[in-house]
């Protein structure tokens, strides 16, 4: 706590420096600010309609009707899902890239009610420089999974791990580029639990160590606590694209019950830059926070990101902080 009032106060000091100097601030006339017409689109994207962009257009500036064209963004269809729910709280790792090929990846169903044919919807982007022209209507794998992390190896593996909802996680790899089938493999659950809403990324010096945190299931999804924790955060590890794994589902110091009551799904990103591998996890009524490792996975620091002053805090118990019996 002591960090943040330092920081605002840093934060005052430096707004009440520059409140000190004289800014001047041009006027500029209201007939300065004009409409701007909608853009035509250029005859090499006849497809896309660009949208009028607002501009300030004074006496000595014109319009470049160019310029602002190679400024807009465009989109492009590669998917199609009727399961909505591609997340429940943080961002996913859905898109690997390496030079010109990028493989992309989500929670794919076309159904309404029980969503059966649910798996991962994926689209390749390669050295043709475009995406593959049919869409997908049926998931990699042959089992009901969702939440897929995608990830390209350093040896040129694309990977994607998902979960089945209900026991196992699956990994689905390839060559890239390659248009070969997919070979899945069921990752091991020493727990026996349920394990659900995996983050994972490729990490390690070469490019082909594979980082997994996941969540085991927790009781209001039908669970149980795991060594004192209602929905355990526990980290996997492989060093060999996912053949073996030599790191399964350990509870890393600082992340256990000593600290935590549990943890909810998706409340939680990993990635990595060579060996340093780094994830964070954001939670509403216990601290957040980040672990890092500098060597592959094999030690880890855990920083603290925001402290929230109740320790083991039971939600809706009310916080006195003061002790004066009065809620604060």
């Amino acid at each position: 706590m002591k960090r943040f009032y330092v920081l605002t106060s840093l934060l005052a000091v430096a707004i009440g420096a520059s409140a000190q100097q004289d800014v001047q601030v041009a006027k500029v006339p209201k007939d300065h600010y004009k409409a701007v017409p909608k853009i035509r689109q250029a005859e090499s994207m006849p497809e896309v309609e660009s949208q009028a962009i607002p501009t300030v257009v004074s006496q000595s500036h014109k319009f470049n009707p160019e310029a602002a064209l190679r400024m807009t963004y465009y989109e492009e269809v590669i998917g199609l899902s009727r399961y909505d729910l591609q997340s429940n709280a943080s961002v996913q790792n859905r898109l690997a890239k390496t030079g010109l090929n990028m493989s992309a990846g989500f929670t794919f169903s076309l159904q309404d009610v029980d969503y059966t044919d649910r798996g991962t919807g994926y689209n390749y982007y390669g050295n043709d420089e475009s995406w593959e022209e049919e869409l997908p209507y049926e998931r990699l794998e042959d089992v009901r999974v969702g939440w897929p992390s995608v990830m390209h190896t350093g040896s040129g593996k694309e990977v994607i791990i998902t979960h089945d909802g209900t026991l196992d996680l699956y990994m689905v790899s390839r060559d890239m580029n390659s248009g070969d089938d997919w070979t899945q493999a069921a990752i091991p659950n020493p727990s026996g639990r349920d394990l659900i809403w995996p983050r994972a990324c490729a990490g390690g010096a070469d490019g082909n160590s594979i980082h997994l945190i996941v969540v085991t299931e927790p009781i209001a999804n039908g669970g149980t606590e795991y060594e004192g924790l209602d929905g355990a955060l526990i980290y996997y590890r492989s060093t060999d694209q996912g053949a073996t794994w030599d790191i399964q589902g350990e509870i890393l110091p600082g992340t256990d019950s000593l600290s935590f009551l549990g943890y909810t799904g998706d409340a939680y990103y990993i990635g990595s830059n060579g060996d340093r591998i780094a994830f964070a996890v954001f939670n509403d009524f216990a601290d957040s926070y980040v672990m890092i490792s500098e060597d592959n996975g094999d030690t880890w620091t855990k920083r603290t990101l925001v402290d929230f002053p109740v320790d083991l805090y039971v939600v809706d118990t009310g916080i006195d902080l003061n002790e004066d019996a009065a809620a604060d």
